[in-house]
């Protein structure tokens, strides 16, 4: 399931709207219960690794966009292994500037957390080529005919992936810490 979103729950500052997150796609970046703060401004650049709201069968919802193609992006949840179709810029709503988990803010425009964004972008982007060639390998090979190999080959993708997000997601507490003592 894509994280879903309520209705906006109020406009913010400096013209953001707060969104409530109702699914789990994004985790560990995003729980259910999270606000977002998203800039729908228009001139908005988007870049690799940036996490939107997108509009797409009549939901709302965030993905963290990957690579840039002819006809809009690719993007994906960061607890999903697949790549979702093709989004194009009209479809998406605006760009997640601010985060709001267990009543603390994150801006995500601050340098730590868009060079964050950037990694797993692009990491992630590198897990959906390498999954591909894993399940391209497993139809080719007499592998495939067992079950075990299938799920390891998925879990293992989606355990790395994880790591990576919480290692990040460490990183930025870490910084915070560091930050507010003035080291």
């Amino acid at each position: 399931m894509a994280s879903s979103w309520n209705e906006p729950l109020r406009p913010g500052k400096e013209g953001l709207i707060a969104f409530k997150v109702k699914g789990d796609s994004m985790v560990p970046i995003l729980h259910p219960g999270d606000i977002v703060h998203v800039d729908p401004g228009p001139g908005i650049s988007y870049r690799v690794g940036d996490v939107v709201l997108i509009f797409r069968k009549e939901e709302l919802i965030t993905h963290r966009l990957l690579y840039k193609v002819v006809e809009g992006w690719y993007t994906k949840g960061d607890n999903r292994l697949d790549l979702d179709p093709v989004v194009n810029e009209q479809s998406m709503i605006g760009k997640v500037v601010v985060l709001e988990k267990a009543g603390k803010r994150i801006d995500l425009q601050k340098p730590f957390w868009r060079s964050a964004n950037r990694v797993m972008g692009s990491l992630h982007w590198l897990f959906v080529l390498c999954f591909d060639k894993i399940r391209l390998f497993a139809s080719w090979s007499r592998l495939n005919r067992y079950p075990l190999f299938k799920r390891c080959g998925r879990k293992t993708m989606l355990i790395i992936q994880k790591a990576i997000s919480v290692t990040i997601l460490f990183s930025g507490r870490v910084l915070a810490i560091f930050d507010r003592r003035g080291g």
